[in-house]
């Protein structure tokens, strides 16, 4: 929280990787009016146990979101795991996207987002 105490109470929308991401600093930041969207470690606490233990086949999703709907956590399996949090997104939500090939693949909307975002602040 120290790190972007100038950000917070902005509604702004920070992007983390997984050294960061977890859903207790998702809460903090929430009731900071600052949104959080990240890529998530399966190891971390507060993780429901079926969506950490379910095994994923290329292009399949599994997603939950907190019983007051503030944040979503998605599993998704492309050529690798990728796992997010978000408080800004739906977490089963998706979208189509192009890919370098000219394929056209669903990708849940907080990673295409995160990948946006994460890049936009690399070049600022």
């Amino acid at each position: 929280m120290s790190l972007v105490k100038d950000l917070l109470d902005e509604n702004r929308i920070l992007y983390t990787d997984n050294y960061y991401t977890s859903i207790p600093l998702a809460y903090r930041l929430k009731h900071r009016k600052t949104n959080l969207v990240g890529t998530l470690r399966l190891n971390r606490k507060h993780l429901p146990k079926d969506l950490v233990t379910q095994k994923l086949k290329k292009g399949e999703i599994i997603a939950k979101e907190t019983t007051d709907g503030k944040i979503g956590v998605t599993k998704w399996k492309d050529k690798r795991l990728v796992t997010t949090l978000s408080t800004v997104h739906s977490a089963k939500k998706m979208t189509a996207v192009k890919t370098k090939t000219g394929q056209v693949i669903f990708k849940p909307d907080s990673v295409v987002d995160y990948n946006t975002g994460k890049f936009i602040n690399r070049r600022q």
